[in-house]
């Protein structure tokens, strides 16, 4: 988990952001898919002089929703409605934090990371509201993508003051709400994402395509901890499509076990392949052989 330390030293050399994002099929750079106007304030949060929010997700959403829950963070702490909120995946970066699904933990882990992110976006906008109209940042409030002149009622938008905003220092110590301020988290939303899903117009991982992509599909030991001996890639090469066979390593957060991975021009080319791969593996671990398993499961 990235510390506040980490998050703020992260947020303070932030600027016009350097990531990729997913856009039907293809990997393009974060100013390619923002535009040129779209400025960060973070790693988390870059926004337009038109005020589009855009959310660069440190978390994977494999259906779980996790890309809804973590905009919610930022939303909240940010004042802008959920549906203001555009969403793209973050690049693997470092100082994106963590990036792994798994362990029900998207939420857990950014928590107080996104919430951070909105609510030092949110003061900065505060403040650049407060010079403009020459008051104190506690004359003025911020409310779904404003920020309001309490003496006046005059209004300025995220995005005339994204300008000035992002001139300002990055505040060390955002404060954040208590729950009983909430009006995103933990109220019911409906998932923006299903209709995308249902549609087949969602794009995953496997959908992306890079010039000159290559594919790889994996040989395991039928045992968990089996040690490669020998392998014969005589017929898996013959498969059209198939580059190379690479011994590799399966890795685990403790230790790391023999593979083959199979290159190949095309997904399909890949799995041929590796059912035409033989392998010869060791003895360890057989109490834990995937044969013997399923044969127990039927």
């Amino acid at each position: 988990m990235t510390s506040r330390r980490d998050f703020l030293k992260a947020a303070s050399k932030a600027s016009l952001g350097f990531c990729l994002v997913l856009d039907h099929g293809k990997i393009l750079l974060a100013q390619d898919a923002l535009g040129n106007s779209d400025f960060s304030f973070n790693p988390f949060i870059s926004i337009n002089t038109n005020g589009q929010v855009t959310f660069v997700n440190p978390n994977p959403d494999l259906g779980q929703g996790s890309s809804q829950a973590s905009a919610a963070l930022i939303a909240e702490e940010l004042e802008v409605s959920l549906d203001k909120v555009k969403v793209i995946f973050s690049s693997g970066q470092a100082n994106e934090g963590a990036q792994i699904a798994g362990g029900s933990g998207a939420v857990r882990r950014s928590w107080e990371q996104l919430r951070q992110a909105g609510a030092a976006a949110k003061e900065m906008f505060l403040r650049a509201a407060a010079e403009t109209w020459e008051m104190s940042d506690s004359q003025c409030k911020a409310q779904n993508g404003e920020v309001i002149n309490l003496n006046t009622k005059a209004r300025l938008s995220y995005g005339e003051l994204v300008e000035k905003a992002r001139t300002l220092p990055i505040p060390e110590k955002p404060k954040l709400k208590n729950k009983e301020q909430f009006t995103i988290i933990g109220k019911a939303t409906k998932r923006s994402d299903v209709l995308e899903r249902i549609t087949g117009k969602m794009q995953y991982g496997i959908d992306v395509t890079v010039p000159d992509m290559l594919y790889a599909a994996v040989l395991h030991s039928p045992t968990i901890i089996g040690k490669l001996q020998s392998y014969d890639d005589k017929e898996a090469l013959k498969v059209n499509g198939v580059v190379a066979v690479v011994p590799c390593k399966r890795t685990m957060p403790y230790s790391s076990f023999d593979a083959l991975a199979v290159v190949a021009d095309s997904y399909w080319s890949a799995l041929k392949g590796r059912r035409a791969l033989k392998g010869v593996w060791g003895k360890e671990g057989d109490h834990l052989d995937t044969d013997i398993y399923f044969k127990k499961l039927y």
